[in-house]
């Protein structure tokens, strides 16, 4: 007998690509002397326009972006030479006609060189930051649902200045956290599964941000190893598994995002066999809510006939059952090489599941007629390389 497994492997491609070129913004800042800022070049601000472009490939808010659904991003700068503040939390935010309000107004002053922090969407969606000469982070919790989950994406520019840059400043975003998308089959011939949600358990939440000062879009998370919580993704549609052949449970868009981190404790039903158990010690697994039915015949499968109301198993046709599978000791959502921004596919082999309690969930809910249709050991796989832009997929519009 062959056992369920949840294995995990890298998205195509095709989730990066979409670059947002923020063009032709003109940006009036009338500076205030900082001690020790030369006279001279902090009299002749440059009055001319600085460009600013935003290269943006990953989906925000669970799902993914196109370039008109832009909404905000917000930028502090500093003296280069000095560290003193320049401008602090310029805040551009999209109006209903299309049209850019910005919260602060900018230019370069004069031949000072000045170093740009950016966040997306804003450093206010962050719980809380800090952006001084002497440090540069943020704090954030993640949402536990993809319908309330917003990515964000980060970049910095280290001493620039209007000469050096024509007056154009590009930030070149990266993600900021690790992207999950589910996937599953059917491998037990004995049954029909209909899945509406998949929850992660026990997952850390919390992490600060902090911003490398000598280097260009660089950074590092501190994950809280205290907080944790669980994530849930919301299927766009309700999906029925197909016997032997690997489907998608989700739209083209739709996304979980998690905190990067490899979980420190993993949910063995032979070692912790209570679910109850399994949350008071922090162990990661992976809930399913879903309807579980005995399989119909194909002339009733073709023709579309319900299941008969005693052939559902551990739940109606009004309601769910919840199954319960563990990840493989090691499954990780990080790594040395990508220790954020990777993406990653969680397919779910069915099986069977267990119960709260940690048993065979077929045989469970059918007095021992059916039993999952594997014994061995869960088994998960992740492969996740460096983000790669893609500037194929280019818009423009005008702040």
């Amino acid at each position: 007998m062959k056992k369920s497994f949840i294995r995990l492997c890298p998205l195509s491609k095709s989730l990066g690509g979409l670059i947002v070129s923020l063009v032709a913004l003109t940006l009036l800042f009338s500076c205030s002397l900082e001690d020790g800022e030369n006279l001279m070049d902090a009299r002749s601000v440059s009055t001319d326009e600085i460009e600013f472009f935003i290269e943006d490939d990953m989906p925000t808010r669970g799902r993914y972006e196109a370039a008109a659904e832009v909404e905000k991003y917000a930028v502090f700068s500093f003296y280069n030479e000095t560290k003193k503040s320049h401008v602090q939390n310029c805040v551009m935010t999209k109006q209903a006609n299309g049209t850019w309000k910005k919260s602060k107004i900018m230019n370069f002053p004069g031949k000072n060189a000045i170093d740009f922090y950016a966040l997306k969407p804003s450093f206010t969606d962050a719980d809380s930051y800090t952006m001084t000469p002497d440090e540069k982070s943020f704090v954030y919790t993640m949402r536990d649902s993809s319908y309330k989950q917003m990515d964000f994406m980060f970049s910095s520019l280290i001493n620039k200045t209007r000469e050096s840059t024509n007056n154009q400043i590009k930030f070149k975003m990266k993600h900021l956290f690790s992207y999950i998308r589910f996937v599953s089959k059917l491998t037990n011939e004995e049954i029909e599964v209909e899945v509406h949600s998949i929850t992660l358990h026990n997952l850390l939440s919390r992490g600060t941000f902090t911003y490398n000062r000598d280097k260009e879009r660089a950074g590092d998370w501190q994950i809280s190893t205290t907080d944790y919580d669980n994530f849930t993704f919301m299927l766009p549609k309700d999906s029925m598994l197909v016997t032997n052949k690997q489907i998608s449970l989700h739209t083209g868009d739709s996304l979980l995002f998690v905190m990067p981190q490899k979980p420190a404790t993993i949910w063995d039903p032979n070692v912790t066999a209570k679910i109850s158990d399994a949350d008071a010690n922090h162990e990661a697994y992976v809930k399913v809510a879903c309807r579980v039915w005995k399989k119909r015949s194909d002339a009733d499968i073709a023709a579309n006939v319900a299941p008969a109301a005693d052939a559902y198993i551990g739940c109606t046709a009004t309601t769910w059952a919840t199954v319960y599978y563990p990840l493989k000791a090691g499954t990780a959502w990080t790594s040395k090489v990508t220790p954020y921004s990777g993406n990653y596919n969680v397919l779910i082999t069915w099986t069977g599941g267990y119960t709260a309690e940690g048993e065979d969930f077929l045989k469970k809910n059918t007095n021992d007629e059916l039993e999952m249709s594997s014994d061995e050991p869960v088994e998960s796989f992740f492969v996740t390389d460096p983000w790669t832009d893609d500037d194929t997929n280019s818009v423009s519009f005008n702040m």
